[in-house]
C-alpha cells in the first residue's frame, strides 16, 4: 500500500470507527464512570488515534469479536479497575479530587498516566496491550 492509499480511511475502516462513535455504550460511558466514582468525570475518546491505529497497521485484530475490541479493552477493562478502587466514599472522593477527565487513545503501548487532571488510558488495539483491572487499581491507589 502506498503512503497515498494510506491517507485515508477505506469505507470499512470509516465504518468500523463510525459504529463506535454513535454506539450507546460510548456516548454514554461518562455516565457510567460517574455513577461508580460517585460524581461527574469528563469521559473523551481520541477516535483521531484509532483511525491512525487503522492507517497504520492492518485492522484485522481490532475488528476481531465483531469489533468488540475497542468496547472491551477501552470500556470493560476501565469500568472494571476503576470498580476495583471506588469501593467506599473516600475512594471516590480521591478518584474525583485528582481525576477530572479521562482520556482513551490508542497507542503503540498500552498503559496509564496522569497529565494534570487527566487520566490517559492508552490501549494496543491491535491486540498487543491493554491495562487490565489490576494494573488500574494498582496505578489508581498509587497515584491518588
Amino acid at each position: 500500500m502506498t503512503a497515498a492509499q494510506q491517507a485515508k480511511l477505506n469505507l470499512q475502516q470509516k465504518r468500523y470507527i463510525q459504529q463506535h462513535k454513535e454506539n450507546e455504550d460510548f456516548k454514554n460511558y461518562h455516565t457510567k464512570i460517574a455513577a461508580i466514582a460517585g460524581g461527574p468525570i469528563e469521559v473523551e475518546f481520541d477516535w483521531a488515534t484509532v483511525e491512525q491505529g487503522l492507517l497504520t497497521d492492518s485492522f484485522e485484530n481490532m475488528f476481531l469479536n465483531n469489533g468488540n475490541n475497542i468496547r472491551e479493552w477501552f470500556l470493560l477493562n476501565f469500568e472494571s479497575g476503576l470498580k476495583k478502587v471506588c469501593t467506599d466514599d473516600m475512594s471516590k472522593e480521591a478518584f474525583r479530587d485528582k481525576i477530572k477527565k479521562v482520556k482513551f487513545i490508542h497507542a503503540q503501548e498500552g498503559g496509564l498516566k496522569l497529565e494534570n487532571d487527566t487520566l490517559v488510558f492508552a490501549t494496543n488495539l491491535h491486540g498487543n496491550g491493554s491495562p487490565g483491572p489490576d494494573s488500574i487499581k494498582s496505578f489508581l491507589e498509587e497515584n491518588l
